[in-house]
């Protein structure tokens, strides 16, 4: 299974809530997910006008005004707490590889007022490993979030499918 951003997060609650499908998965591979939520989002959540605004561009891209909560530190942290115990039997079971991203430069933070850390410009790099046990962890410098998603002038030629498949072969080692 490979999940990016949202997407991991989503592939592992529905392995939790599907624990029989357990062992037909031989590995997952998480890139740029915020386990542990990301600044951004929780800071954009409690200002009322960034809120609506964040929330309704999540609507009319296919997201969800609930998914977009669900990416805050506060969600994450309870939402981690509540499941611990299955989390570290899953990570354990299954082979699991999270690729984090990692700018150089300044990203969004200085524009909310927060305290600048080490991120992709959306997604904190310590939230990008999963803490739990046996999880592999590799960062990619000097790339931003949106960098897998689309092309960008700083990677006008990224070839996802060479990048997907290093990744999947560093999980199955």
């Amino acid at each position: 299974i490979i999940g990016h951003s949202f997407g991991g997060l989503m592939a592992i609650s529905t392995l939790l809530a599907h624990p029989e499908w357990i062992d037909r998965v031989a590995g997952l591979v998480t890139m740029q997910t915020p386990f542990y939520g990301s600044k951004i989002i929780e800071a954009l959540s409690q200002n009322n006008i960034l809120y609506h605004l964040t929330s309704f561009t999540f609507q009319i891209t296919g997201g969800s005004t609930q998914g977009f909560l669900e990416l805050g530190q506060a969600y994450r942290q309870q939402w981690l707490k509540e499941h611990n115990r299955a989390l570290v039997s899953l990570v354990k079971t299954v082979p699991m590889f999270n690729l984090a991203t990692k700018l150089d430069e300044q990203s969004y933070f200085w524009y909310l007022g927060l305290e600048e850390e080490s991120s992709d410009g959306l997604v904190e790099l310590k939230s990008q490993y999963l803490r739990f046990g046996a999880s592999s962890f590799a960062i990619l410098e000097g790339w931003g979030h949106e960098d897998t998603i689309m092309l960008t002038k700083k990677r006008p030629h990224l070839d996802r499918r060479r990048l997907l498949e290093a990744m999947i072969q560093t999980t199955l080692m």
